[in-house]
């Protein structure tokens, strides 16, 4: 419903255990029915640097870097940009869902027996902000926010304009992801049995927050909102 390619996952049983159950995405059968393999690297990997260095507070990547490397290897399509539009909106989703913790690991690129890269699907996406206790210091800074809760709509225009990206078509990216989270978050919520409702509505209050108002007769054009963390 967001427009993005994510990893396929479910919530299966296992002897009275519940698990999350990834379907891999670095793996396809073949024309002769064998399983292929297709190499993936994370951006820590990417970019040469260690594990133990995955968050830009620690000194790891940063989007900016990340940006640069997905533009160089996948920048033959879309206007000499590649994939930069579905970083963008995995960069969005993280912070409407409340995920502090996107870090340099959490981002990888696929590398096709056809020579063609691409970004990852999305992956290992968790609402941290439901978890109490939990450090909300964004895994990789967000334009000028460092904590997930500062993070406005001029945040994520900075930020994407900072990578190339012309700013009607960053905002053009985050509209469409924003303006549709309340569907994403009905589709996710009938999808996924127990969901607690708090993670849903935080969701959507987050991209009410960042989207603003729709402009009326007595409503400002444009509006950037803080987004709480609470």
């Amino acid at each position: 419903a967001l427009g993005l390619r994510a990893a396929c996952a479910e919530v299966a049983e296992f002897s009275g255990r519940k698990v999350l159950v990834v379907e891999r995405f670095d793996r396809r059968v073949g024309d002769g029915g064998g399983i292929e393999r297709i190499h993936q690297e994370d951006m820590c990997q990417a970019l040469g640097f260690p594990s133990r260095r995955k968050y830009q507070q620690s000194g790891g990547p940063s989007l900016r870097q990340v940006a640069a490397l997905v533009r160089r290897w996948t920048g033959a399509s879309a206007g000499g940009l590649g994939e930069l539009d579905a970083l963008l909106r995995q960069v969005v989703l993280n912070v409407v869902i409340g995920n502090a913790d996107a870090h340099g690991k959490n981002l990888g690129l696929l590398h096709h027996s056809s020579g063609t890269v691409a970004l990852a699907p999305i992956y290992d996406v968790m609402a941290t902000t439901y978890y109490p206790g939990v450090d909300q210091t964004l895994g990789m800074y967000v334009g000028a926010a460092r904590q997930l809760g500062e993070v406005t709509l001029a945040d994520l225009t900075r930020e994407a304009t900072s990578w190339g990206m012309p700013e009607a078509r960053a905002a053009k990216v985050i509209g469409e992801v924003l303006e549709r989270v309340p569907e994403a978050t009905a589709l996710a919520a009938g999808a996924v049995s127990g969901l607690p409702p708090a993670v849903a509505e935080r969701a959507l209050e987050r991209g009410e927050a960042l989207l603003g108002p729709k402009p009326g007769p007595s409503s400002p054009q444009h509006r950037t909102g803080n987004v709480s963390p609470a």
